[in-house]
């Protein structure tokens, strides 16, 4: 590795994520005798989900999104901070992108949980910079809380980028 050129371990990132669910999985079998029909719906859901994760992951590395990874560049490179916000799992993705920032773009990168964003973070938007954010957003019991994030961040005056599988979020 040539000095001053670091790189990103996304992939052992979502290996861990996916070891950890699978053992969560292995541990919840285990420890409840009876399932109920929701729970074993949820698991099969889960585990479908793990299966198809790769062909989901697949579309977003192919030329179609080229131009619009050269748009967010170009909105970061003169950053000097951004800020990062999810909700539940989307937190911990948030997390762990907020310490890539800081680690390969020498960018600072905060990640909060998205709720927990407006009691003092918010403040810090900067209307002239456009300061940047980043949502995720999942299709979860979280999601109308984080959209009315959004709308906050967007009022304060922030570039935002939202990150979802969602086809109707703008």
């Amino acid at each position: 590795m040539k000095s001053g050129f670091c790189y990103s371990d996304v992939k052992s990132f979502n290996a861990q994520v996916l070891a950890l669910t699978l053992i969560a999985l292995w541990f919840s079998d285990k420890k409840t005798t009876v399932l109920d029909k929701d729970i074993k719906k949820k698991r099969k859901a889960l585990i479908k989900d793990m299966e198809e994760l790769s062909a989901r992951i697949r579309p977003t590395l192919e030329d179609d999104y080229v131009e619009t990874y050269k748009q967010i560049a170009e909105v970061l490179k003169d950053q000097q901070d951004i800020f990062l916000l999810g909700k539940g799992t989307g937190f911990f993705a948030v997390e762990y992108a907020g310490s890539k920032f800081m680690e390969i773009a020498g960018i600072h990168a905060e990640a909060y949980p998205s709720g927990e964003f407006r009691h003092g973070p918010l403040s810090m938007i900067d209307d002239v910079a456009k300061t940047p954010v980043f949502f995720v957003v999942l299709n979860d019991h979280h999601l109308s809380q984080v959209l009315s994030n959004i709308l906050q961040v967007k009022d304060r005056g922030a570039t935002t980028i939202v990150l979802t599988s969602l086809q109707d979020i703008a």
